[in-house]
């Protein structure tokens, strides 16, 4: 589960980095930054782009510093994390499709 929660993370920034490589907005040098840039944009909401930062916060002791990780941390990313990216999803969605 740890594993797969991160791959999503990942993937939300990488739609995050492609909606910003669309725009005149600098191009993020962290990910958290990603979720920066997209409130910024008025993408994602103050609360979902907080949230997000955390998860890429996450995504980054999943994959490198996965044998020094704290349990407890996993349990709530595990619990929260797929609200969030549902938000993710349904805010990015929500500011690039209902414009049309």
């Amino acid at each position: 589960m740890t594993l797969n929660l991160a791959k999503a993370v990942q993937i939300a920034v990488d739609i995050g980095t492609s909606i910003i490589a669309e725009s005149d907005v600098c191009a993020p040098i962290t990910t958290r930054a990603v979720f920066d840039r997209l409130e910024s944009l008025g993408e994602l909401s103050p609360a979902t782009a907080n949230r997000l930062r955390l998860a890429a916060g996450f995504r980054n002791l999943a994959i490198h510093r996965y044998e020094s990780i704290d349990w407890s941390v996993v349990f709530t990313a595990c619990r929260e994390g797929p609200d969030d990216l549902r938000a993710f999803a349904a805010e990015i969605t929500r500011s690039r499709f209902d414009e049309e």
